[in-house]
C-alpha cells in the first residue's frame, strides 16, 4: 500500500477531509492534496500526520505494522532445559 491509500484510508475511518486535517495538523491543505495525489511529502510533516493518527510513519506510508521486539525474540527463542536459565527484564526509565 502507498500513503495515499492508507491517507484515503485513514481519512474515511476518522470521518475527516483534507481541510480537517489540515487544520489539526497545521500542514497545508495543498500539501496534503499533493500527498493524495501520489507527490513524495516532507518527512517533518509526515511525522505530523502520523502522529495526529497515532500511528507510526512505517505504519502511515507502508501499511506496516510496528513489531513488538520483546515478543519476538521471545517467540524465535529456544531453549533448552538443564543448561541455561535465561531471564529477561523490561527497564523501564525515570
Amino acid at each position: 500500500m502507498s500513503l495515499k491509500v492508507n491517507l484515503e484510508r485513514l481519512l474515511k475511518e476518522h470521518r475527516l477531509s483534507l481541510s480537517q486535517l489540515a487544520i489539526e495538523t497545521k500542514i497545508p491543505k495543498s500539501n496534503l492534496a499533493k500527498w493524495a495525489a501520489g507527490a513524495n511529502p516532507n518527512i517533518m510533516q509526515l511525522e505530523k500526520v502520523a502522529s495526529y493518527f497515532n500511528i507510526t510513519i512505517d505504519e502511515l506510508v507502508f501499511n506496516k505494522k510496528p513489531s513488538n521486539e520483546m515478543e519476538d525474540l521471545v517467540n524465535k527463542m529456544e531453549l533448552h532445559t538443564g543448561l541455561y536459565e535465561i531471564s529477561i527484564k523490561r527497564v523501564i526509565k525515570k
